[in-house]
């Protein structure tokens, strides 16, 4: 644990912490533990190369012109002066910016070279490239707080926790794999000071995450040794043989692997307790598929809990896809599905007129009860606490687990 404090001890607008708890952001490690999505590198790339990425200083030599297209999108033009040539830059509804663009202001153009001496801008900085070029991070973030407010929140975050920050990978692993500390990696990875410097603290999480994934499982097997009766589930295999034969493309030998592991637990009598690990196109989607389906052919209903809106849907149409030609019926249930339709959907699981729900925490709420749960599986199970995955499981009698 970083700091458990909440995010009040930091400062912030009571408003703007709203929004970030709605991110699942409530405490002061939350925040610091909230990585950006992507990178955006700015450093100089001369424009020469048409219809490929620029990044240039430049001098602003006219005065900008603005075109309204129409009610909610403009166009602004200006000619910059760079390396004793003439540009013409154009950019989309930043008219806002237009006071800001004197004659004689240094600037940085970021965008594409559309033709020879004329650039489409996809962003402009009122500051010299030596004072923004590196490595910036890009965070997922929801409408009312931009990039720069989300850079200052983490930067006052990582600076109230710098001297609780303590290492979880004991350091004779941090010695023999090369790997920086936490606080290093932390601050790495916000705020990079290069290439290496990223990568190195990708290293450190990485290692981190998996270390957690192992010792919470040994951890769970430990408690659960003597209590982990479950029940044997029979299934019609020549039906899950069908399935497997016409899924659009051939398993791997891995794939292979872990599915019969998988359906060996299922059919075993002790609570299954998984993990499948693998990279983001690995297929571990299609192996749940395969779980997902003998543990309804078995007359059980299955429950898969995602840490966003975003990734429980992606879950959705992907499954939709995958059971396209087959009766299991399935809904998505997230904090944003209407109070109704929520409704109906409790009704429908609470008599087993749904098969298999995919959602987000809105799975562990009180109100919904499952007639049959059987099956349980975690997407990246490192962002719930044990306890959120408990409550979904203790929905169901001797439930099996698959992490993913």
């Amino acid at each position: 644990m970083i700091c458990d404090k909440d995010l009040s001890c930091l400062k912030i607008k009571s408003t703007r912490i709203e929004l970030l708890q709605s991110m699942m952001i409530d405490t002061v490690e939350d925040l610091i533990r909230y990585y950006p999505s992507r990178y955006e590198v700015i450093e100089e790339i001369p424009p020469i190369l048409v219809n490929e990425k620029t990044i240039f200083e430049a001098v602003i030599i006219d005065v900008p012109k603005v075109f309204f297209i129409r009610k909610n999108m403009s166009r602004m033009t200006f000619k910059v002066s760079y390396q004793q040539e003439i540009f013409t830059v154009s950019i989309f509804n930043r008219h806002y910016l237009r006071s800001k663009l004197q004659i004689g202001t240094v600037i940085t153009v970021l965008g594409k070279l559309q033709h020879p001496l004329n650039v489409l801008a996809s962003d402009i900085k009122i500051q010299p490239l030596k004072e923004i070029e590196g490595i910036h991070p890009v965070y997922t973030l929801k409408q009312g707080i931009t990039q720069k407010s989300m850079v200052g929140y983490i930067k006052k975050a990582l600076n109230f926790a710098q001297n609780n920050m303590i290492d979880t990978i004991p350091e004779e692993y941090i010695q023999k794999y090369h790997l920086p500390h936490l606080k290093e990696a932390l601050y790495g990875m916000h705020f990079p000071k290069n290439k290496e410097d990223l990568k190195a603290s990708l290293r450190y999480l990485k290692y981190e995450e998996f270390l957690m994934f192992q010792l919470t499982l040994l951890y769970i097997k430990k408690m659960t040794h003597t209590i982990d009766v479950g029940v044997h589930k029979t299934f019609d295999l020549p039906k899950l043989h069908h399935y497997i034969e016409n899924l659009p493309f051939t398993l791997t030998d891995d794939q292979n692997k872990v599915s019969k592991e998988i359906l060996q637990d299922l059919q075993s009598p002790h609570i299954m307790d998984r993990l499948v690990q693998g990279d983001v196109g690995s297929g571990k989607t299609v192996v749940a598929s395969i779980a997902v389906y003998a543990n309804f052919l078995a007359g059980y209903q299955s429950a898969l809990m995602a840490p966003t809106e975003i990734l429980a849907t992606q879950h959705f149409r992907t499954f939709e896809k995958l059971f396209a030609n087959l009766n299991i019926r399935m809904v998505l249930l997230t904090g944003s599905t209407p109070t109704k339709v929520k409704k109906e959907i409790y009704e429908k699981i609470a008599i087993h007129d749904i098969d298999f729900v995919i959602g987000t925490h809105a799975l562990i709420q009180e109100a919904l009860h499952f007639k049959k749960l059987g099956l349980v599986i975690a997407d990246e199970q490192h962002r719930f606490g044990v306890n959120q995955r408990k409550k979904l499981q203790d929905k169901g009698d001797k439930v099996d687990l698959l992490t993913m």
